[in-house]
């Protein structure tokens, strides 16, 4: 007998009580807003409360009723909408539980009979818990029974609904007139705010009223009307609006309102849009802002051990907030850790008034305090959220964390110093944090090297103790174009180093390490000036090597290092005469080959070029021609050229390596060490930026005069030859890789470790030196393999390595090792404890994270209540 829809919604319904889900986080005919109309899902659970968000970030499984309602693949693409990672089809003859994840990713999981919708396997209920699919959207916790990504899931729900929101922000401004490009720019940018403001304004109303489950049929009066009821603090400002204004806010409420639903919007998709649709390329210039990832900050959230600190004294400062997502991120990690015994109100007052957050920008104010109060709903806003420029002078605020993506203006100059706005943004949150508290600063890589700013960093080094940095790719910000950088520090004085993390720009590195929280790439041990250069902050794989290496000669002695000369407008259409040959770019070259004469155009020096004191001489000597700008991205960061008669002049863009001595075997040599993956090492560690200074290949250690570089011009000669019949191999180059180590005077773990590093990795020859490590056989054994959970302490650190002490994996005395990829930069130091997931005894593997109790000593630890059940 076919069940009735009543039947079916009752089986649905029975099967989510079962799971866990109270009457209370299950919604009936929710609403979701997919492409161009809304859509109902029959019965939607959360693993949030009716009185807390339910939205994209808290939705759990999604019920149909009927396949008949717009068929199967609509309901999956309306639960993908809502970012829901399970679906149950309540079919004729049985409930079918499927799994939804990003890129229409699904699998069919299980099939209950109605009979048995209110016994589940114990497996299946445990997967479809609330707390385990919350657990799993926020990439704390991986389901055996799900194939699919489940945060990614989250993500690709945002971004599409932001972009869809971004579209139709941008007709309404556009039909409010925003934007004319009759108007001078200040004009302009005045009527740009005053638009962006009622668009603001008009968002809020229609996700107070969706959010509220306000009826949506009534006018765009009645929706003001309602809103500014419900929150009149926040729409205050609506009482000011003059009579041309409020009606461009009732029409834009109108507008933004038809054919949507705001209901299961994450807050976070605001930020995103006021990005996108109001912040133009103009204001982002004078507000020197790129703002921050939603699934940044909160990785970053994460990193902090807010549990250190006594609840009364947990209080958040955000000096540069934009839109808020650094705010939102702190809210959601300060009520996960909420004092017991506070009820959800309380929860939600006790974590809003511990909130505050700057910027200069008014708009990005408004976004900022309307995305806590989508994200505190319904509760009433307590934060501090205000129009303030942070470095202003007067007395700065204390807080326990001081979190911000500062702006990343371009240096300019001040009392005929050069300065940076972020080394200001520096100094005031370190005035910020409180004794014992903690410090997250996004920064552009550059800055952890930048000499400009080496003072900053002295002083962060002397006033804070560093635990963790991370080097992100050039893509972590849309619109910048240089790397990133993330910086924690604490204020009180810590043993040992910090954990240094590197992670390789890939088409899945956000999935991989921020939605998910998969290891970087790159993990070192890092110790204060314990680095290839005293006073940089960037880390890589030859740092354990940096006594040896600081001992040799430099380039810059045996050789003239410059860049190329300024060719003097129009470039392309110089050349036809004289005795130089232009190389106006490296496209077209093949590495350790004789440049193509037909790459190469006769000009004369300096007549030609910006004016120069020499005769260009130089110019006319055997050299090596090297990338002098490069993606920091790329691992390899030198391509070498040889010019083995003389009388070429690169552009700019380029380098010079003019050895001391007119000689071939010497240009042969230098190619051999230019050009080999420990040189690309050293400038790839020590430089985050695109251009490669004349400065840094002059500072960059070679090997000591000797015997080895006949070996090396040898070595250098036969690359140059096979290079010119393009008969050049991966075998001949790895081999002079080896041949450079041992130059170096260096062991041959530094060649396995450069090889690991460059793994993978599309050379300049073209194809990868190295190829990707082949998949350990085990692996899936790994994978399969039982997972237990334990506890341990860190026992002691050396220079590059610690010792740690596991219950039931290591001896009673611990063990020396690595760091593992995963560890806690807040846990190193002698005496921390943390958990640990561990298969067998794969340290390195592990998952490492903080271990609540890690205030207890080992003793302690043991005997009390911390051990992990």
């Amino acid at each position: 007998m076919i069940p009735t829809l009543q039947e079916r919604r009752e089986a649905t319904d029975g099967l989510l009580c079962t799971l866990g889900y109270r009457d209370d986080m299950i919604r009936h005919e929710f609403p979701v807003w997919v492409g161009e109309q809304v859509r109902r899902i029959d019965t939607a659970a959360f693993t949030r409360s009716a009185r807390e968000p339910q939205d994209q970030t808290s939705s759990a499984i999604a019920g149909f009723l009927s396949a008949q309602n717009g068929g199967i693949r609509d309901a999956f693409d309306t639960a993908a909408a809502l970012a829901t990672p399970v679906v149950i089809l309540a079919g004729d003859s049985a409930l079918e539980l499927w799994s939804v994840g990003a890129s229409a990713q699904r699998e069919r999981l299980h099939s209950l009979a109605y009979r048995d919708a209110q016994a589940p396997p114990d497996a299946l209920a445990r997967e479809l818990a609330p707390r385990n699919l919350l657990a799993a959207k926020q990439a704390t916790y991986q389901q055996s029974l799900f194939p699919t990504d489940v945060a990614g899931l989250l993500k690709e729900a945002r971004d599409k609904s932001a972009g869809r929101l971004t579209q139709l922000v941008e007709r309404t401004a556009a039909h409010l007139g925003a934007g004319s490009p009759r108007i001078n720019r200040a004009d302009r940018q005045w009527e740009l705010t005053r638009i962006s403001r009622l668009l603001i304004g008009a968002m809020a109303a229609l996700m107070v009223s969706d959010k509220v489950l306000v009826d949506r049929s009534q006018r765009p009066e009645t929706v003001l009307a309602r809103a500014q009821q419900r929150f009149q603090n926040y729409f205050a400002w609506t009482a000011a609006l003059t009579p041309a204004d409020r009606e461009s806010l009732l029409s834009a409420i109108e507008e933004l309102g038809r054919d949507v639903s705001y209901s299961g919007l994450d807050p976070t998709v605001v930020a995103s849009v006021y990005e996108s649709a109001m912040l133009d390329a103009a204001r982002r210039a004078d507000f020197g802002v790129f703002y921050t990832p939603p699934s940044l900050a909160r990785t970053m959230l994460a990193h902090i051990p807010l549990e250190e600190l006594r609840p009364e004294t947990r209080v958040v400062l955000d000096p540069s907030c934009g839109s808020g997502t650094f705010l939102l991120a702190a809210y959601d990690r300060l009520r996960q850790i909420a004092p017991l015994g506070l009820d959800l109100m309380q929860a939600h007052e006790d974590t809003g008034r511990r909130l505050t957050g700057f910027d200069v920008d008014p708009l990005a104010v408004e976004v900022a305090r309307l995305a806590l109060l989508l994200n505190a709903m319904p509760a009433t806003n307590g934060w501090r959220v205000e129009q303030r420029d942070a470095l202003a002078a007067g007395p700065a605020l204390s807080a326990s964390l001081v979190v911000s993506n500062p702006p990343w203006r371009d240096i300019r100059s001040r009392r005929g110093r050069r300065v940076q706005t972020a080394d200001e943004f520096v100094h005031r949150m370190v005035e910020s944090v409180a004794p014992g508290g903690f410090l997250a600063i996004v920064l552009p890589a550059g800055w952890l090297a930048s000499a400009t700013s080496r003072a900053t960093r002295e002083m962060l080094g002397k006033r804070c103790s560093v635990f963790e940095m991370w080097r992100l790719p050039q893509d972590t910000f849309s619109g910048a174009d240089v790397d990133a950088a993330v910086l924690f520090a604490c204020r009180d004085h810590r043993e040992g180093g910090y954990v240094f993390r590197r992670v390789r720009r890939r088409s899945d590195w956000r999935s991989r390490f921020l939605e998910s929280g998969a290891p970087s790439d790159e993990t070192y041990l890092a110790q204060p000036d314990g680095g290839l250069k005293n006073g940089v902050w960037l880390h890589g794989p030859l740092d354990r090597y940096h006594d040896r290496l600081g001992q040799l000669p430099q380039l810059g002695s045996v050789a003239y290092v410059g860049k190329g000369p300024v060719p003097t407008p129009p470039v392309g259409k110089r050349g036809g005469s004289g005795p130089f040959l232009w190389l106006r770019e490296m496209t077209g070259t093949r590495a350790y080959a004789p440049v193509d004469p037909g790459l190469l155009t006769r000009v004369r020096y300096p007549q030609e070029f910006n004016w120069r004191p020499d005769d260009g001489s130089r110019y006319l000597r055997p050299k090596v021609i090297v990338s002098g700008v490069r993606n920091p991205d790329i691992a390899w960061r030198l391509k070498v050229l040889p010019d083995l008669d003389g009388g070429i002049i690169p552009r700019d863009s380029m380098s010079v390596v003019i050895p001391e001595h007119s000689e071939r075997a010497q240009v042969y040599a230098l190619c051999a060490v230019l050009g080999s993956s420990l040189a690309s090492c050293w400038i790839d560690t020590l430089n985050a930026g695109r251009s490669i200074t004349v400065a840094m290949l002059k500072g960059m250690p070679i090997p000591a005069a000797g015997d080895v570089w006949v070996e090396l011009a040898r070595a250098g000669e036969r690359a140059v030859s096979e290079a010119a019949r393009g008969t050049l191999g991966s075998e001949e180059l790895v081999a002079i890789d080896r041949l450079v180590v041992a130059a170096y005077g260096l062991p041959s773990q530094a060649f396995t470790v450069l090889a690991e590093h460059f793994a993978g990795v599309p050379a300049p020859e073209g194809a990868a030196r190295y190829p990707s490590p082949t998949p350990d056989v085990g692996c899936k054994q790994k994978e399969q393999g039982a997972v237990s959970r334990t506890f341990g302490t860190v026992l002691e650190l050396a220079e590059d390595r610690v010792k740690l002490w596991i219950s039931g994996v290591t001896s009673e005395d611990g063990e020396w090792g690595d760091i593992p990829a995963s560890f806690p930069g807040s846990q190193l130091q002698p005496g921390a404890t943390f958990n640990v997931e561990i298969v067998g005894r794969d340290v390195a593997h592990a998952r490492f994270t903080y271990q609540s109790e890690s205030y207890l000593n080992l003793d302690e630890l043991i005997q009390g209540p911390g051990v992990p059940a």
